[in-house]
Order: C-alpha cells, then structure tokens, then sequence
C-alpha cells in the first residue's frame, strides 16, 4: 500500500491496537503472538526473567501480566523485579526496579513498582550508583516474575518458543526468557546485583509481559 509518510508506518501498530496511550507500553512480544498459556516452572520463588526493550526517556512504573490459571495455593510474597538487562552466566545485572509484595491472581496482574524506573542517564552521576545501570540510551530490561506458590508456577499469557528464544542464533544475541536461582519471601534492594547463575527454562515460552508509566 502506499504510504503518505515514505516506505514505513508513521505510527507503530502495537501502539495503535493499544489504544494510542499517551505514553507507549514497553512490551516483550506483540499481542497478536500470544498463543498458549504455559507453565513457566515448577520451583517456588523462581524468578522467570523476561526481555522488554525500553527506549530513551521512558518512565516505567508497572509491570502487567496475565495469568491463565494458578498453580497451587497462592501465598502474599509475591514481586516483580526490573533489571538493568537480561541476566547471562557472563553477565551479573543491577536491580533497577522492585515491588512491594502482593498475591498474583487469574487474570491480569497490574503490579506498581515501589519507585519509577527511568530509562535515562545522569550527568554527573557517581560510579557504583543506581542510575550508572541505565546508559542514555535505549536498554534491554529483563522484568522478572517471581511467584509465591506451594507447588508449581502459573500458567502465562504468552507466546510458544524453542531453544532458538532463550538462546538466540546468532552471536550477540540477547535472550528473550532466562531463569535466576530461587529468591526468598523478600524483595531484592534496588541497586543490588543478581550475580550469574542462570539457567534457560524448561518450557518454551515467552509470556506477554507489559511496562507502562501508568
């Protein structure tokens, strides 16, 4: 079709399906991908880390998700982490942004960091400093979902995928879907490393995972 612009859209079409919000979502696969509701895991308090591109300027104060079905009895320590990138058994990553806990329910689960995360550099910033873990430019975030269950994980709202989406293909890569080990009842402090001890998930899925400021 032509088009008035030139060879490419004016306005992106994820950004049109979502309703033209004044601030664009930040999202790990397009909603159109979604085509299974899959078990992320089986071990309590494994944190299923998912990558979400972010662009310059973002303001990120939620993490939306949506579960199909609980698995097992649901406990009131559950969170969400946002982190300075995906986690690799090469590469620890920086704690940017965490949640209070709360109980994840059926449905969609809109979670509020307890501070926004800013996907923008500080001039003058010292080294070690929170901020030093966003570069003033656009950043691959890993969000991790970490469940409160006595049994298995949740079923996700999400997009069915191989080796291929936690691996990648070609070098430089970056993994779509990763695990960290198990974390307890309580939330990482933001500016705390992950380390790297990763491991790629046993389920082919990438869940539909959704940053927004409000």
């Amino acid at each position: 079709m032509d088009l008035a612009g030139g060879r490419y859209p004016d306005f992106e079409q994820e950004w049109l399906l979502d309703g033209q919000p004044s601030q664009p979502y930040r999202r790990s696969i397009s909603r159109g991908d979604i085509n299974t509701a899959a078990v992320t895991g089986a071990a309590t308090q494994v944190p299923y880390v998912v990558a979400v591109p972010a662009q310059i300027g973002d303001v990120i104060n939620y993490v939306t998700f949506g579960i199909g079905t609980l698995a097992g009895t649901a406990g009131n320590s559950s969170f969400v982490v946002v982190y300075s990138g995906m986690p690799t058994a090469s590469a620890a990553v920086t704690v940017l942004g965490v949640s209070a806990t709360t109980t994840f329910t059926a449905g969609a689960n809109k979670v509020a960091l307890s501070a926004p995360v800013v996907v923008a550099g500080t001039v003058g910033t010292p080294q070690n400093a929170v901020v030093s873990g966003i570069p003033n430019a656009p950043i691959v975030l890993g969000v991790a979902i970490v469940e409160a269950w006595t049994t298995t994980g949740s079923q996700y709202d999400a997009m069915a995928g191989g080796s291929a989406a936690f691996k990648g293909l070609l070098t430089g890569q970056i993994p779509l879907v990763t695990k960290l080990p198990t974390l307890g009842g309580t939330p990482p402090a933001v500016g705390a490393s992950s380390g790297t001890t990763v491991t790629a998930p046993t389920t082919g899925l990438v869940p539909y995972v959704v940053l927004s400021r409000s």
